[in-house]
């Protein structure tokens, strides 16, 4: 099981945990519940809870879309000092909301009760294969990420990333080409293919659809002046053909300004968590101090 964590000074300990089945129905008995579909005995009991194994990190990637094809599904779980308060039977969720048992009847937690509960959430970002790669608590205008487990694939991107702030653009507009993949790969394979087919006519006889003239009112016309402006003349280069093929095809480019916005974005707010951090963890430097001073005080006392 990975579990992702995240010490907040108000909200407590925050963890977002990913596993099988069988993992969690050792921690929280009685999830997850058995699907529609699944096999149940004569007495009414739940079918055997299958266990997946993750592939490994260093696997290739045929080993890794076998192991998610083979596995059964990752589920997420969110827990608040502890206590169970949310659950996901699929990992690709997004975003996750810390619910208000006081105002909202279908969640859980154990946060306050005030308006702004319903500002504080978790944005999951995963892959394709279902694997976790990065966590952000998000209250308001404030970003902190959290820590992901040792040995996972978050962790190693995560390192990854911090070791140049290239990686840390070039990881999401990666992501950004390999969602124009697939319009690249058209406009590059489709000439290809036209030049290697053959070049068949076929004459297919030709059908005239009736015209129906209908009477149409004749609008009066108002002519209003209009100022001539001076024509200016300017050479302006021509484009490459390659470049104006990408800008008539707005689902190339699109995908891949979105990566180098989010690029962008991303570097920013691991700034901004960084600062956060470091501020908590002063703010618990300063308050440990005060108490051991305290402790100190009352003692020679």
């Amino acid at each position: 099981m990975e579990i992702w964590t995240l010490d907040h000074p108000q909200h407590g300990r925050l963890e977002l945990r990913q596993g099988f089945d069988a993992e969690f129905l050792a921690d929280d008995p009685g999830w997850p519940q058995p699907e529609e579909g699944d096999v149940v005995d004569g007495t009414g009991a739940s079918a055997p809870v299958r266990a997946g194994e993750r592939a490994p990190l260093d696997a290739p990637l045929r080993d890794r879309v076998r192991a998610r094809v083979k596995n059964p599904p990752l589920r997420l779980q969110v827990r608040i000092k502890g206590e169970v308060t949310g659950r996901y039977p699929r990992t690709g969720v997004g975003e996750v909301r810390l619910k208000n048992p006081k105002t909202e009847k279908d969640g859980f937690s154990t946060v306050e009760s005030n308006p702004a509960s319903n500002l504080r959430r978790l944005r999951v970002q995963a892959n394709a294969l279902s694997d976790i790669l990065s966590v952000q608590f998000r209250e308001g205008s404030s970003v902190v990420e959290f820590d992901p487990p040792p040995g996972s694939r978050g962790a190693r991107r995560q390192a990854a990333m911090e070791s140049s702030s290239v990686k840390r653009i070039l990881y999401p507009l990666m992501g950004g080409l390999g969602k124009a993949g697939g319009a690249i790969l058209v406009l590059v394979l489709f000439p290809l293919l036209a030049k290697l087919l053959p070049d068949w006519q076929v004459d297919l006889p030709e059908f005239h659809l009736p015209r129906i003239r209908l009477p149409v009112p004749t609008m009066p016309q108002i002519h209003l002046p209009v100022p001539r402006l001076p024509e200016w003349e300017i050479d302006v280069p021509s484009l490459p053909g390659w470049l104006r093929t990408v800008l008539e095809h707005d689902e190339v480019w699109k995908p891949v300004l979105l990566g180098l916005v989010l690029g962008v974005v991303a570097v920013r707010n691991h700034r901004r968590s960084e600062r956060q951090k470091a501020a908590w963890a002063a703010e618990r430097a300063v308050a440990g101090e005060a108490r051991v001073g305290q402790a100190s005080s009352t003692s020679r006392s």
